[in-house]
């Protein structure tokens, strides 16, 4: 009896012990990030999609062209998984689905390393305003600082070597689904994740390029994420030439004014100042006298509510 009660005390202990650790385990690190991205805030989302209408202009129209097929596969992709039954897929089925969506994405492998320069002069652009250290600290500061205590470099947890330096396919062995990220667009994660890891991991530096580059790539440059109000817009062709065509949804009647904007808010002209009646307003514009190359926008003021819709000139 007095062993059983022995036993049976040490046995608690031992769970309390392991209670304690795992707790402490799960803590542990947790001061800077607690394993969540940090949430990007309209202005950034605006600057990315800025350096992808930019970006836009590098590419040849056969690039465009495979891009925008990626874009819809993708679309019906996400639409196909989701609607599988995970608690019941086999290793087989998660490998299968993975060949899938490495032979859409397989051609915009080639796009990104023809243009690997460019993407990552944009990536260090997009890092230097969106990275904030822990606790408050410069990126410079958090280098320097202690390690334990600072954000991962890379922004991706290395998982102890697993993802090898210059393939961008890997996901890890130990866990069913793709783990590239792939599927996540600008609104859904940010170039500006923080998880814990080893600072600034080697290995990391090309699976961090290339699923952020994909996901760069597949960034729809004619779509506007700041678009506010009730009237969303868009312009195309996009980047123009002489002329584009404005397309947005006025949805109550009243008071309409449209008018068109550089980059520092100057009004070049107005478009419309008039009465409308609810409905789709789709204005087709001479843009011709316009610089090439360069950011314009229309404001559009929908019964008091503005919103802005830009658009970039071709060179």
């Amino acid at each position: 009896m007095k062993i059983l009660k022995s036993v049976t005390i040490g046995v608690i202990a031992l769970v309390v012990v392991a209670l304690f650790a795992f707790q402490s385990e799960k803590g542990k690190g947790q001061k800077c990030h607690q394993g969540k991205h940090v949430k990007i805030s309209p202005e950034m989302k605006a600057k990315v999609m800025d350096e992808r209408v930019t970006f836009d202009k590098l590419l040849s129209a056969s690039e465009k062209e495979t891009i925008a097929k990626a874009r819809v596969e993708m679309k019906e992709f996400r639409v196909y998984k989701k609607g599988l039954d995970k608690s019941t897929m086999t290793e087989e089925d998660w490998k299968n689905l993975h060949i899938k969506k490495k032979e859409i994405l397989g051609p915009l492998f080639k796009i990104a390393e023809n243009h690997k320069e460019d993407l990552m002069a944009v990536k260090k652009k997009i890092h230097g305003d969106a990275y904030k250290g822990c606790h408050g600290m410069k990126k410079e500061e958090c280098r320097k600082g202690d390690k334990a205590k600072c954000c991962d470099k890379s922004g991706v947890k290395c998982d102890k070597g697993k993802y090898d330096k210059g393939d961008w396919d890997k996901k890890d062995p130990n866990k069913g689904g793709d783990k590239t990220g792939y599927d996540k667009g600008v609104d859904k994660g940010d170039w500006n994740k923080k998880d814990k890891g080893d600072y600034d991991k080697e290995k990391c530096k090309g699976y961090y390029y290339k699923s952020h580059a994909i996901r760069f790539l597949l960034l729809d440059p004619d779509k506007n994420p700041t678009t506010k109000g009730g009237s969303e817009a868009r312009v195309f062709p996009n980047p123009s030439l002489y002329r584009n065509t404005l397309s947005f949804n006025h949805e109550n009647d009243g008071e309409l004014i449209i008018d068109l904007v550089d980059k520092e808010g100057k009004v070049i002209k107005q478009i419309m100042n008039e009465y409308r009646n609810a409905g789709t307003v789709e204005i087709e514009v001479d843009v011709s006298e316009l610089s090439g190359g360069n950011l314009y926008f229309y404001r559009i003021s929908d019964n008091g509510t503005i919103s802005n819709q830009k658009f970039m000139m071709a060179d």
